[in-house]
């Protein structure tokens, strides 16, 4: 219920009513860039939300509400002023409309007539992020001849556009005219207040939107559920972004069918200590193994893989039932090797489940697995047996050791986040599984920009600690951000993996050892990150062996201060270990003569 004396002016107004609605829709916290233009909606949020957070970065702002979205699946709004404040939100943007993030953006316009007149902060606002918001509205200034309950009504499609069957970001643009103060006009804005005297006395919104539901029939249900459990030759592919209850359906569906799962990084499976998931797939794909274990069938639910050897072996695989399960809509076949999509959220699958058990009950015991899933689950030791050979005790630190550590030390109160390049990929390789750590990434676009901002979003989401693993060239993108971990509660520790460039394109066919490929690519920039933990007043820690990595990682993560640890690594000999775990990584499999042979 709205009570209260009016707002003073037209523009108070309509900022109200805009962050009230959304208050009342559940959107939140409000996350606001200082800026002039946008003061009406930056007071009332401050007035009116329990939760606002300001940041001086309209960039970091918006990778902020992404990370926050991420993980509570609920539209944080986000609040600018006029001109490139707006523009800074764009890298944001792109990656919560390919990952599927609900986002509010409310950003504030100079009015019509000083449009393409050369007035300071003035720019072309409309449909500024293009196709990359799920809806845009013009709202255009508060005015007396338009009644305010259009503000109520574009709000609340915004909220439905953003979280309905595809979600996204939204933008709803609002022009102001002076004066942008809180102070008292003869506008009608005291008569307009008490013409909404039927929505300020309810809780509620003006317009309810029922939520997008999409499920298949009964009779496709029973369709797909008989072609897969018809095929003994299967996997399980879980992509990334899967929430809880989708991760247990298709632990519960690989016990069923009697497949593997191979999980993405990003999955929540991949750490998770269970007999039919096969953590190690990634490494696997290192030597022949994929060759003789090519699936008739695929049940693929979530987002694309990270792995390039897991997608190419899909890719080769020539499946004749390949099924892609996802609410979302959009495509996800760079390959085009699907063969049916079902427009669902990946929970659905649960439905599956009643359906083969009626043929008998399916126990989760490694007694139970079938031929097919024994060889991968041997393999998958297998793996894990040779990445502790060659990154356990004795070893040096490295890149591929840092996930190890960090994988087999996170606490159960810590989420896992990781930065796009190198990061994302050690652990899928090396990571260790037992934790069940809640692990993400931006792999919407796969940029290394505002790594920190929307790694300590994701964790306040989670109301969860933090562990973040980015890389050097990911944390000088985000410096800035650094500033928000200490204005925000539950503390973590972000590990720095310094290798003085851009250690991935070493991996890539323009590597050549000349100065011209470390001039473009390589990027040396000769910096630590000891004097930014100082700046940001950040405890700091050089670790330079795996004991003092692990000791000071230990701590920092029982503690309730944010930590930033530094490890510096050779791109080089990070490359040359990559070689080496590759050819290590090829016996998996080859020495298991009693595993059955697999011909496609």
């Amino acid at each position: 219920m709205s009570a209260g004396l009016p707002p003073p002016n037209r523009n108070g107004l309509w900022a109200r009513l805009a962050v009230e609605e959304l208050l009342r829709l559940g959107a939140g916290p409000f996350i606001i860039a200082p800026g002039s233009r946008s003061s009406p909606l930056a007071l009332a949020a401050f007035d009116l939300a329990s939760s606002s957070i300001v940041h001086w970065d309209e960039r970091g702002c918006g990778f902020l509400a992404s990370g926050w979205a991420r993980s509570s699946g609920k539209p944080p709004v986000v609040i600018t002023t006029s001109g490139t404040a707006v523009a800074n939100l764009f890298p944001a943007v792109v990656e919560a409309s390919m990952e599927h993030l609900p986002l509010i953006l409310l950003t504030a316009d100079r009015p019509p007539e000083l449009r393409e007149t050369g007035a300071n902060q003035t720019i072309d606002q409309a449909r500024i992020f293009g196709t990359y918001v799920r809806w845009f509205c013009d709202l255009g200034p508060p005015d007396i001849a338009t009644p305010p309950s259009q503000v109520l009504s574009v709000v609340d499609h915004a909220m439905w556009m953003a979280t309905g069957r595809t979600p996204g970001p939204v933008h709803v643009n609002i022009a102001f005219r002076e004066p942008l103060a809180p102070v008292p006009v003869e506008d009608g804005t005291a008569e307009a207040w008490e013409n909404l005297s039927a929505w300020r006395s309810q809780t509620g919104p003006l317009v309810r939107h029922a939520p997008s539901r999409f499920a298949p029939s009964e009779r496709e249900a029973r369709s797909l559920a008989a072609r897969l459990s018809a095929e003994e030759r299967g996997v399980i592919v879980a992509g990334g972004g899967l929430s809880l209850a989708a991760r247990s359906a298709l632990l519960k569906a690989a016990v069923a069918l009697n497949w593997p799962i191979l999980p993405d990084v990003t999955s929540g499976l991949r750490l998770v200590d269970h007999p039919w998931v096969i953590h190690y797939a990634d490494a696997m794909g290192c030597g022949g193994f994929f060759d003789d274990h090519l699936p008739r069938a695929i049940l693929h639910a979530g987002g694309r893989m990270t792995s390039k050897r897991i997608t190419a072996f899909l890719n080769r695989s020539g499946a004749p039932l390949h099924v892609l399960v996802g609410r979302h809509g959009h495509r996800i076949d760079p390959e085009r090797g699907i063969h049916e999509c079902i427009d669902a959220d990946p929970e659905w699958i649960e439905n599956l489940l009643g359906i083969w058990e009626e043929q008998g009950p399916c126990p989760d015991t490694p007694e139970r697995m079938g031929a097919w899933t024994r060889s991968w689950s041997r393999a998958n030791r297998q793996a894990g047996d040779i990445l502790d050979e060659n990154l356990g005790p004795g070893a040096v630190l490295s890149e591929p050791g840092v996930a190890r550590i960090v994988s087999s030390e996170i606490p159960h109160d810590h989420v896992l986040f990781l930065g796009s390049s190198m990061p994302v990929r050690d652990m899928d390789l090396a990571g260790v599984p037992g934790s069940s750590a809640w692990t993400a990434a931006n792999r919407g676009a796969s940029g290394i920009d505002g790594t920190v901002a929307s790694a300590i979003g994701f964790a306040n989401g989670a109301g969860a600690k933090l562990t973040l693993v980015l890389g050097d060239l990911a944390l000088l993108h985000d410096l800035n951000s650094l500033a928000l971990a200490g204005r925000l509660p539950q503390g973590g520790v972000i590990v720095v993996v310094n290798n003085n460039g851009g250690g991935i394109f070493h991996f890539l066919p323009v590597a050549e050892p000349t100065e011209r490929f470390e001039t473009l690519f390589g990027t040396p920039h000769g910096r630590t990150f000891r004097s930014a933990a100082d700046l940001f007043s950040l405890p700091y820690h050089l670790a330079t062996d795996p004991d003092s990595f692990r000791s000071a990682y230990r701590s920092a993560a029982a503690g309730r201060a944010w930590t930033l640890i530094e490890v510096q690594t050779n791109r080089e000999a990070n490359l040359q270990l990559h070689r080496d775990l590759t050819t290590a990584l090829a016996r998996c499999g080859s020495s298991a003569s009693d595993a059955p042979a697999f011909p496609s």
